[in-house]
């Protein structure tokens, strides 16, 4: 639903509410590791985190911080109440401009979906946040998203996936020992 002021708005977990607000992000990392660990007090938190910050009118980052509250709420509460959150942060995204954390917002979706047994549509997540990505020019956040599609089990996973992984890693010089490169590496050698 629409997060912009005076209409319903989907808080995750929570029944619709009329606010400007969907969700939240607190200042610094507890509460998202709380999130991350299972514990609700964190979603909560990041809630509460966001809520504040649009209080102050500021709105550019909120569907980055949309996006931090779906993966907690889909910890917390399960893929699919996360993908509703996420589902929103691109949806503020629209189109009309070019944001950072898109490619992150699909990538995440694509986990989500996988997750809730979607892997057809998760696929497609992957395909467009790796098209997004390569559009910004963030190699990394292009080596996540085929990361995410290489670990589709067949018949989701499309053929040349594993081919793909392999020229995003090749084009990586530096930063080996990061867990994104790590991650490919593992799939690549498990081909």
């Amino acid at each position: 639903m629409s997060g912009t002021a005076g209409t319903p708005s989907f808080r995750a977990g929570r029944k619709p509410t009329t606010s400007t607000s969907t969700g939240g992000r607190a200042g610094g990392d507890a509460a998202p590791c709380a999130a991350a660990a299972g514990d609700g007090d964190g979603v909560d938190e990041l809630r509460a985190g966001l809520d504040a910050y649009l209080a102050t009118g500021a709105e550019l980052d909120h569907p980055y911080y949309l996006g931090l509250l779906g993966d907690a709420v889909a910890r917390t509460a399960g893929p699919a109440e996360g993908l509703a959150v996420l589902e929103e942060a691109v949806e503020l995204v629209g189109t009309a401009r070019p944001f950072y954390y898109l490619p992150e917002l699909h990538r995440l979706r694509g986990d989500l979906l996988a997750a809730d047994g979607r892997p057809a549509e998760a696929a497609d997540a992957y395909r467009r946040a790796m098209e997004l990505a390569a559009g910004h020019g963030t190699r990394s956040a292009e080596l996540r998203a085929a990361i995410g599609l290489c670990r589709l089990a067949e018949p989701a996973r499309p053929a040349g996936a594993l081919a793909e992984l392999r020229r995003f890693h090749d084009q990586f010089e530096e930063g080996f020992g990061t867990p994104d490169l790590l991650a490919a590496r593992a799939l690549l050698e498990a081909g």
